[in-house]
């Protein structure tokens, strides 16, 4: 019988040893070393190894696919069978070829071929890696872990320090909440924890496809991944799966982060010291630096840096930047926009904080510092004093004719609810995420915007009265004001239209700040209350019935704060309740404190509903809702879905009546093949179905009450 040990070793069947980190790669197979006939072999396909013994084989291992490569150290080659593997309609045979690796783990059916030096490296089953300068784990990886980013500010002040698993909630509640010091000495600790123990052997999962790259160093990355023409990925975690597949394309950028699942970095994008959510695009060329990007979002062509910025944020142009700005959720940024202006103070310290739904106009500047309320709508302008916007859905708008600030409040709701309509369905619409971990309130409408349409009711009372009161010698406290403003808008419209309606603490400047149809305004503030408030219980109860709507009165009193973590909308109390059992280290982990999240999101649809009930309450005056009641705020319910319904139709109708709107086409034929009907477009036909609906549906109800009381 011949030898078929190796030359240098006696055992022919060997555990995992010590010197390599196991991995799933390692352990599912039962591992020979190589056979003399095996060695012989791969010495004949020019291959070269310093120590034979220290390479161990599966059973179905071709060394005729293993040619002109050097080894070096522990190495774990799996089954390696002569197999095509087809990846974006390319082919690729089976085998290690043109290699130097180096203790590296290598699955079942990879391709390795050209790539000039690979070290430290588990390899999924599947992959395909050509192409490549470097692929290599160097010591003491952190994957991108522990990177401290500088977000919101860029004094460097507020930070937060990332970890694999970590979610846009996450780096707000680090970020943000600086002055907390037991929280942040607690997430501090927690962070630490958990990127304590990173394993020293870098991963590329299964089905992984690297090709045509520069340097990828210190990056772990999960199955499924695609990177093609990448020039630097370092340290870095790239999340990716069968159904959430990332790809990272041609001459990119990315350094010190952690991205999301189903993520697409393209374009010579440069991504660095960031976190991205989960499908978030990067593309032509944008360039991103100590940013938070939550999910379901776009950037292209643009530079942003020490920003935060949530979910479904869209900024396409290539002369727009942000800096040290946080937007909370469903903001559009235009062409031109300059938000990061941090030359006006002394230090680079200011920051923008603007709520969900911010869209400034073409070509808008800012002054730092700045706040602005939800869905604020900024007209094109250089706005040269800071501003701190209270009034959500207005219109905002540098009037240099007059030299005065005007605003508009409700504006979204009065003049552009096709715009309206159309932001609810599309951030819904555009959710292609499988797995959902960053929980996100899309609509419109909600506890958030409610509080902050409650507090605007306040301040047009307060200015109305004001006005009413100008010239007068006696003076008034400000809720003696409140109270003038509110009976002159419940019972004097006429009035007030006539008033000149003036705010203060709007902007830090001695000019005026003219509101603009305060009583219009009020007026559609209390329909968008009742609007929210009767959607949000009947659609929890899929029913109008009074019996069922009544139960979901709470004796405590309306949640009047609520705090937008990365895209969840968690009660002002249970926030509270979050921090403090971080701090008391009842909650010791993140994954604790995610499954908070979760929880919290499970009782989320029931807390809101109250809050509804709440807001009915107080639109009723602050007196105990009766089935009366009810029934007369669904009838002004169903009003409202009508107005809604027409405004849609309206708003998108005034483009069509519009002379300029059409001047481009030659007649009528082009025009409809271009733009196509407006009967056709699915926000006014999801509208107008929404008003049948609700309709039919209450005056079912109606009619089987009374058919019921009849009977009885």
């Amino acid at each position: 019988m011949s030898d078929t040990s190796p030359k240098s070793h006696s055992k022919n069947k060997l555990e995992t040893p010590e010197s390599t980190m196991p991995t799933p790669t390692t352990r599912r197979y039962a591992w020979h070393n190589l056979t003399n006939q095996q060695i012989a072999a791969l010495e004949k396909n020019n291959n070269n190894c310093a120590d034979w013994s220290k390479i161990f084989v599966t059973a179905s291992f071709n060394t005729t696919l293993v040619r002109n490569n050097t080894f070096c150290g522990v190495m774990h080659i799996a089954d390696l069978e002569d197999k095509i593997l087809s990846y974006n309609g390319l082919e690729y045979r089976t085998g290690i070829r043109g290699c130097y690796i180096a203790n590296c783990n290598i699955g079942a059916n990879a391709v390795l071929q050209n790539i000039g030096r690979v070290k430290n490296y588990s390899v999924g089953n599947e992959c395909v890696i050509t192409n490549v300068c470097e692929l290599v784990t160097t010591t003491d990886p952190k994957y991108g872990c522990g990177v401290e980013i500088k977000a919101m500010n860029e004094g460097g002040n507020r930070h937060f320090n990332t970890f694999a698993d970590m979610l846009p909630a996450d780096a707000y509640l680090q970020c943000k909440f600086m002055g907390n010091k037991p929280l942040q000495t607690a997430l501090q600790s927690i962070t630490a924890a958990e990127n304590k123990k990173l394993p020293q052997c870098g991963t590329i999962g299964d089905n992984c496809l690297i090709r045509n790259c520069n340097t990828i160093e210190n990056s772990n990355i999960l199955p499924h991944c695609q990177i093609t023409g990448a020039n630097l990925i370092k340290n870095s975690t790239i999340k990716s799966s069968v159904t959430e597949p990332t790809a990272i394309l041609h001459g990119v950028i990315l350094e010190d982060c952690i991205v999301g699942y189903s993520c697409n970095i393209l374009g010579n994008s440069i991504v660095q010291k960031s976190l991205l959510g989960s499908d978030v695009t990067v593309e032509k060329g944008a360039r991103i630096i100590n940013t938070m990007v939550g999910d379901n979002s776009t950037i292209a062509c643009a530079e942003v840096q020490n920003s935060m910025l949530f979910h479904s944020h869209q900024q396409h142009h290539n002369n727009s930047f942000l800096i040290a700005t946080s937007l909370l959720g469903q903001s559009n940024i235009a062409a031109g926009v300059t938000i990061g202006s941090n030359h006006n103070s002394r230090t680079a310290c200011g920051e923008i904080l603007a709520g969900r739904g911010f869209w400034p106009g073409l070509c808008s500047s800012f002054k730092h510092p700045s706040r602005f309320a939800s869905f604020a709508l900024v007209a094109k302008a250089d706005y040269q004093h800071e501003l701190n916007i209270p009034l959500p859905f207005a219109l905002i708008n540098n009037n240099l004719h007059s030299n005065e600030l005007e605003i508009m409040p409700a504006y979204w709701w009065m003049y552009n609810m096709y715009a309206l309509e159309r932001n609810e369905y599309k951030f819904q619409h555009r959710d292609k995420r499988i797995e959902k971990q960053q929980n996100i309130e899309s609509h419109t409408l909600a506890p958030d915007t409610a509080e902050e349409i409650i507090a605007a009711i306040a301040l047009i009372e307060l200015w109305v009265g004001t006005a009413a009161h100008a010239g007068k010698k006696t003076k008034l406290s400000r809720n003696m004001l409140i109270e003038k403003g509110r009976k002159l808008l419940k019972t004097n419209p006429s009035q007030v239209e006539q008033l000149k309606v003036f705010a203060e603490g709007l902007e830090n400047s001695r000019r005026k700040v003219r509101i603009l149809k305060a009583q219009k305004a009020y007026n559609a503030y209390h329909q968008m209350l009742l609007h929210y408030a009767v959607d949000t219980l009947t659609d929890y109860c899929h029913d109008h019935s009074w019996e069922k709507i009544k139960s979901l009165a709470s004796d405590n009193q309306r949640t009047t704060r609520w705090v937008n973590l990365g895209g969840q909308l968690i009660a002002g109390h249970d926030f509270d309740n979050l921090c403090s059992d971080i701090a008391s280290d009842k909650l010791s982990s993140w994954q604790q404190i995610h499954q908070r999240y979760r929880q919290l999101w499970l009782d989320y649809p029931l807390q809101k509903c109250h809050h509804a009930f709440d807001v009915l309450t107080m639109l009723n005056s602050g007196k105990a809702l009766s089935k009366t009641n009810w029934n007369a705020m669904l009838k002004r319910f169903v009003d409202i879905q009508e107005y809604i319904a027409q405004q849609t139709l309206l708003t998108r109708d005034k483009d069509f009546q519009n002379s300029f709107y059409t001047c481009t086409f030659d007649n009528f034929e082009e025009q409809i093949a271009v733009l196509e009907r407006i009967a056709n477009d699915e926000v006014i036909k999801r509208t107008f179905q929404n008003f049948i609906n609700y309709k039919e549906n209450i005056l079912r109800n109606t009619k089987q009450k009374k058919q019921l009381v009849s009977n009885q």
